[in-house]
């Protein structure tokens, strides 16, 4: 069981085994971030001279202008940079991943797939067979897409 999380990283499934756990912390630490994220604010603050200092932030300190949206001036204050770096890097690297490595890379690296494996990886069973459910072998397309439209 344990051997699931420490096999030697000297073959190519171990390199792709500690990628999945990097990529399964960057992940959760992303997710955390974009409901509570007290740090990253300060590195978009004009003058902060940080890798993510937004520009248009800075032009509208030194200016001492505001941005007017409908009328209204809106204004400019510091953010945090999860829903930035989500949408700006990883749904692109994503899909760069794929077109340049392909489908079979993405999912050994994947770290949702990652997390859906742990507890088959850990010996847990499921908890009801689908085998035995014949309602749900009739209607598992339908509940499907119900599931998937309701989200």
């Amino acid at each position: 069981m344990l051997s699931f999380f420490y096999k030697p990283l000297l073959s190519s499934e171990g390199r792709f085994r500690l990628i999945r756990w990097l990529l399964v912390f960057a992940w959760l630490l992303l997710i955390t971030s974009l409901f509570y994220d007290p740090i990253s604010a300060a590195w978009t603050a004009a003058g902060s001279g940080s890798l993510f200092e937004d520009e248009l932030l800075k032009a509208t300190d030194q200016a001492g202008q505001c941005i007017q949206v409908q009328g209204v001036c809106l204004a400019q204050s510091p953010y945090a940079i999860g829903n930035r770096v989500f949408w700006g890097m990883v749904i692109p690297g994503a899909i760069f991943i794929v077109l340049l490595f392909g489908h079979e890379v993405w999912r050994r690296i994947c770290p949702l797939y990652f997390l859906s494996q742990l507890p088959r990886a850990l010996g847990l069973k499921p908890l009801l067979d689908v085998h035995q459910n014949l309602w749900l072998q009739r209607n598992h397309f339908y509940l499907q897409f119900a599931l998937f439209f309701w989200g």
